[in-house]
């Protein structure tokens, strides 16, 4: 191997890294054609731009807003587009003051929404000069921040019509008093505001509002007068005051014809107040709950608070421990598909037995064909309570039932109520003991022969029954 100088060295590297250069060049063109020849490069910048948008908002919507430069580090081309989009910039995050800075340069005109998921850092350079295009605010800030950012941008907030607004569990609750004239979308967590700003919502979320900073009973019923098109509604832990004209308020009914859901969990006494004023469609979903309740009649002295002549569809009911709900027919059996939870009620004491007692009152209970008991349910309910309420279920025919104490409820169905009655639910065709994950032990030695004795009651008065036993992998037909 011939012996090469130190300046021949040189002189060879030099031409190899220049060659080398030259072929990863060559490699990086026939690499763009490539990638041109792709059917996503035949799409126009418009369509790109329009699944930038879609994938950003899908992939990093709870993410912080600059997972957004991720498109701009893919190629040339996307890179470009991604920097001349305007909406892709529009979420500003207040707690990230680089990326706000650039974030607010690059959104140009475009609305932009304003966020911050920490009270530790707060960016306000150049907003308010940017107020104008505010669309949506979704803050969690100390007080103190909070106020302050109102008072930048407070003035000039025309546009906005998303707010959420969420302080610290260790600060104090405290009233931001900025005009919201175009607000539609309000949540507020331990803040509050002037009441009588609001006006057009269509949803509206309070949280943890002491009687000081709750509003009363008659400006909650004003403000569903200046909102008839409430979507969604949910107010928890507030403490609404009646005040000396709620009682005239209440006997004006208010009536909500798009609202779709309602969730209320506060005192017994407020929720029958606030229910009492208003009127809401047939196919809202209503969940109510109580850290203490013990009569239904109380909540509801006019009855269910939907609209007069129009019944709500319902055909089963799912009784818990702690829990009762009303369902509209085609739900899976145990299933807790909202679409089909047409009532709710959940509380910290007892439901089940003061559900018993009163729904027939607020229902028409010979419309229900199917009844779900959860585990132990059965074991808080008095028989007496249990009797008087299959007695009104009359066109029961589907029992499903998770681990219980059975006997009082074969009692029940075995006997007639008295000597010349028929059987309580003559309609009753099949009951199923498997609700999936409960583990019933020695089903056979323990329920069997009262199941048996109780199927052959109703058999003297009608066909077969169907019945599904654990660990039994098909029907099995009682003659």
């Amino acid at each position: 191997m011939p012996i090469i100088r130190g300046h021949e060295l040189d002189l060879i590297r030099s031409q190899l890294q220049q060659r080398e250069a030259q072929y990863a060049e060559a490699l990086a063109l026939v690499r763009m054609k490539l990638n041109q020849l792709n059917p996503v490069a035949w799409l126009p910048n418009e369509i790109l731009e329009e699944i930038f948008h879609i994938c950003a908002s899908w992939l990093y919507q709870p993410q912080k807003p600059k997972q957004r430069l991720a498109w701009t580090q893919v190629c040339r081309s996307w890179r470009n587009i991604s920097f001349s989009s305007a909406r892709l910039w529009q979420c500003i995050d207040l707690c990230e003051a680089r990326f706000a800075r650039e974030f607010l340069m690059r959104s140009k005109e475009a609305p932009i929404s304003v966020v911050s998921a920490s009270p530790l850092k707060l960016f306000t350079e150049n907003l308010h000069i940017q107020a104008e295009r505010v669309q949506t605010i979704d803050v969690f800030l100390f007080p103190e921040d909070m106020i302050e950012l109102f008072r930048i941008i407070g003035p000039n907030l025309a546009t906005l019509t998303t707010l959420s607004l969420k302080i610290p569990p260790i600060s104090s609750t405290f009233v931001l008093d900025t005009p919201l004239p175009n607000v539609r979308r309000l949540a507020l967590d331990c803040v509050s505001i002037f009441w009588d700003y609001c006006h057009n919502l269509t949803h509206l979320f309070l949280r943890g509002l002491t009687s000081d900073y709750s509003p009363t009973l008659s400006q909650l019923h004003d403000l569903f007068k200046r909102s008839p098109e409430l979507e969604s509604m949910r107010l928890e832990s507030i403490i609404p005051i009646c005040s000396p004209d709620s009682d005239t308020a209440t006997n004006q009914i208010i009536h909500l014809p798009h609202l779709r859901e309602l969730s209320i969990s506060t005192k017994a006494t407020a929720v029958a107040a606030i229910l009492g004023g208003i009127s809401i469609p047939s196919h809202t979903r209503l969940q109510l709950h109580f850290s203490y309740f013990s009569d239904l009649s109380d909540i509801f002295p006019r009855g269910l608070p939907y609209e007069v002549g129009k019944k709500p569809n319902i055909d089963c009911i799912r009784l818990s421990r702690h829990a009762a709900q009303l369902l509209t027919p085609g739900i899976l059996p145990w299933s807790d598909e909202p679409s089909h939870v047409l009532f709710s009620l959940s509380s910290g004491t007892c439901v089940s037995v003061p559900f018993m007692l009163a729904i027939h009152t607020l229902i028409d209970t010979s419309s229900i064909t199917i009844l779900e008991l959860n585990t132990g349910v059965l074991q808080d309910v008095p028989a007496q309570a249990l009797e008087q309420f299959l007695g009104y279920a009359c066109n029961l025919a589907t029992l499903r039932i998770a681990f219980n104490d059975l006997a009082e409820l074969f009692r029940i169905l075995s006997v007639p109520r008295t000597k010349t009655s028929a059987m309580i639910c003559p309609r009753l065709s099949r009951i199923i003991f498997s609700k999936p994950g409960d583990l019933w032990w020695h089903f056979s030695a323990n329920w069997l022969q009262l199941f048996a004795s109780c199927a052959r009651e109703h058999l003297m008065n009608k066909g077969y029954q169907w019945v599904k036993i654990p660990s039994v992998s098909e029907d099995v037909v009682c003659n």
